[in-house]
This record gives C-alpha cells, sequence and structure tokens, in this order.
C-alpha cells in the first residue's frame, strides 16, 4: 500500500523552523509505502516515509518495489536513529504543540522532524519560506543511493553533509532552549521542556552521513623536470634527480584536464573539523597549484581563515623527482612560510605512478594537513 499526499487544491502542512503553515505546492508529493496495514491503523506521512519509497524505487530498478520496502525502510531508520518511520509521529500544527513534546517514540520522532526543518533554515536562510519541504524533498534524493551524501540534488543543499551530523544534535538543543527562554512569555511548560532538554542530552539525536572514500576524479599527469640549473642527488630508491628551485622547472599537463583544470577530491580532517572539505591540485600555464580549503592555527590555539595555495611561484620552495633529468616526474612538493607566523608552512605534494597517473595529492596549512588518494610515500625516501 501506498499512502499519498499531493500538493495543491489548498493543501497545507506545518514548517516547524518557520512556525506557519504553509501551502504545499502543486506537484509536490509525500509519499509512506508498506505492505501490511492493521485495521484502523495510523501511518506516518513524513520526510522519512518518502525517502524510504525513493530508495525503494532505486533498488527495485524496473522491478517492483515491495521486495524492497523492509530493506528501505531499515536504512532510512538506521541513517536517522528512528525505530519505525511508518508509526505516525506526534501531529504538531503549531509552536505550543511542537513546544509540549516528550520523550515518547512518537514525540521523539515528530522532534526529529522539526529539527531537519531547522537544519534546512539554518543552511538556507531565514529567507527561504519552507525550509521544511526542501528538506524533505532534498533529503529523498539524497538517499536514493542509502547515503546521506549530497548525490541526487541540483542546486544549493538544505544542509551541508560535513556538519549535518552535528547540526542534527545541535539544532534540537537550541530548538528546545529557545523554548525554554521564552517559556513564561508564550505559556510554554517550562519544565516539560527541562525534562525534554535533558533526555535529549542523555539521548542525543544521531544521523549517519557518508563521505565517500577519496578518489582521483581525472588522471594522466604527464609531467617533466629540466634540472640543468638547479638539482641535487637524492639518495632516494626511485629518483635521483631534485630541483628545489622554483615551479618553472617542471612542465607538462594534466592530460584529461587540458592545460587548465583542477582535481576535486573528498577527504578527512582532524577531530576538530568536519567531514568533507577538499584539496585540489591544477596545473595551469605552466604553474602548479596544490590546495587546502582548512583553516590553519596562528600557534596560539586560534584557528584563523585561509587557503593553502602554492603557486609555484619564486619564494616558494619546490621539490621534483624523477628518474634522469627531462626524464617524467613521479613526484612534486612544494612549502612556503606563512607570512608572519613563526616556524609555520603551507605546503602540497602530489605523486604519479608509471602510467601517468595522479595517485596521490596531500595539502597542510599550518599544522592542519588533508590528503586525497592513495598515499605512496613509502615508496621513497627522502
Amino acid at each position: 500500500m501506498i499512502a499519498e499526499v499531493q500538493g495543491g487544491n489548498g493543501a497545507q502542512y506545518f514548517d516547524e523552523a518557520t512556525g506557519q503553515m504553509v501551502d504545499l505546492p502543486l506537484g509536490a508529493i509525500i509519499r509512506a509505502a508498506t505492505t501490511i496495514v492493521a485495521n484502523n491503523s495510523e501511518i506516518g506521512v513524513t520526510a522519512l516515509t518518502e525517502a524510504a519509497v525513493k530508495r525503494a524505487e532505486t533498488l527495485a530498478g524496473t522491478g517492483s518495489i515491495v521486495p524492497q520496502l523492509n530493506a528501505a525502510k531499515a536504512q532510512i531508520e538506521a541513517a536517522f536513529g528512528v525505530a519505525d518511520i511508518l508509526k505516525a509521529p506526534t501531529l504538531v500544527g503549531s509552536q505550543q504543540e511542537l513546544a509540549a513534546l516528550g520523550s515518547s517514540a512518537a514525540e521523539q520522532y515528530a522532534l526529529r522532524l522539526a529539527t531537519l526543518a531547522k537544519v534546512a533554515q539554518q543552511q538556507l536562510g531565514t529567507a527561504e519560506t519552507a525550509p521544511a519541504l526542501k528538506l524533505a524533498q532534498a533529503i529523498a534524493n539524497d538517499l536514493a543511493d542509502g547515503n546521506i551524501n549530497g548525490s541526487g540534488n541540483t542546486g544549493a543543499l538544505p544542509y551541508d553533509v560535513a556538519t549535518f551530523a552535528s547540526q542534527y544534535q545541535a539544532q534540537a538543543l537550541k530548538l528546545i532552549q529557545d523554548f525554554i527562554a521564552s517559556a513564561s512569555q508564550n505559556g510554554f511548560d517550562a519544565v516539560k521542556l527541562q525534562a525534554l532538554l535533558s533526555f535529549v542530552q542523555s539521548n542525543p539525536l544521531t544521523i549517519k552521513t557518508y563521505i565517500p572514500p577519496a578518489q582521483i576524479l581525472h588522471q594522466n599527469a604527464r609531467f617533466t623536470a629540466n634540472f640543468d640549473h638547479c638539482h641535487r642527488n637524492l639518495p632516494d630508491k626511485l629518483g635521483r634527480y631534485g630541483d628545489s628551485c622554483t615551479a618553472s622547472s617542471v612542465r607538462g599537463q594534466l592530460e584529461s584536464l587540458g592545460n587548465n583544470g583542477t582535481i576535486i577530491n573528498s577527504v578527512k580532517l582532524p577531530a576538530v573539523y568536519p567531514l568533507g572539505h577538499f584539496c585540489t591540485v591544477s596545473f595551469s600555464s605552466g604553474r602548479l597549484t596544490i590546495t587546502s580549503d582548512i583553516p590553519y592555527e596562528d600557534g596560539s590555539g586560534n584557528f584563523l581563515g585561509g587557503t593553502a595555495k602554492l603557486s609555484g611561484d619564486n619564494e616558494d620552495t619546490i621539490i621534483a623527482l624523477s628518474a634522469d633529468n627531462n626524464a617524467k616526474v613521479i613526484y612534486i612538493g612544494m612549502r612556503d612560510s606563512l607570512g608572519g607566523i613563526s616556524n609555520l608552512s603551507a605546503g602540497g605534494e602530489i605523486w604519479i605512478d608509471d602510467a601517468g597517473n595522479l595517485t596521490y595529492a596531500s595539502a597542510y596549512y599550518g599544522r592542519n594537513g588533508v590528503s586525497c588518494g592513495y598515499d605512496a610515500r613509502e615508496k621513497l625516501t627522502l
């Protein structure tokens, strides 16, 4: 059985983020699907049940979704920490009803849906008039592949995959704390809200996002280095020439990108930062660039915004390794001091395998670093 809520014809829903009743637009559909329905039973039709239907459709391909419903349902429940997404959540149609939620399964389900709307509002801004619907549509498209990873959507996501898990809990706590702060003004039950706050603090809302393994999206890097004016012998296993001058000696291209382009990969950051940042390697007009978008530490525990970007200018230190002069480069590393910051530098490196494929890229800024791809550093001792 498929239960379907269709937009248009005066259909409305309560958007927990805006606190207003909002028109469900024509063409908008939210569904729930189940194989067994008891007499007089209530079925929840929510953003999560729509996600489960989308997932079942993907699993089924051109076949029936019925055999896939249980597996799809289980995946969505695991992602959001909901025991049964088909059991109707507590109906919320006003701020007063939202502020009256407690710790039962139905109430916690409703709280999770409200929290998702709040996450969307934070991401899209207060000018967005329908954050809950935008979230429902985006999360259903995203979870079609079974993972919360930002896939299946175009345009701005109503959540940041990198911070979604932390914001899920943070927005739940903020929602409750805001109600507590305005309890006397709005007639909310402050004692019940305080109990709810303690419950959520002890039983945090969880969400499972997925950051795909790093992979090189574009390959085939063909670089050579000319060491006529600057080189030194290196006691390494693979290369005997190293250039410690500037990037002007590094010649070649990223063939799949032409002479201009970038390679971007998902990577893992230190625990203080969320997952999902990027490091980028580009080659343009004879200049190599390795970039990281992570902040850097100023030496006093403060993290400052910035980008580790080495463009191969004269002030940079460049090392390129190859088996011989004018032979193909297997390694390029760059380093530059951070102006005004003692003993800190920015740097990056790439590895190229025998077939000319770019297999590894890393970048660091200050004391923080990111990496992408297969780390081949054990192959070479500098």
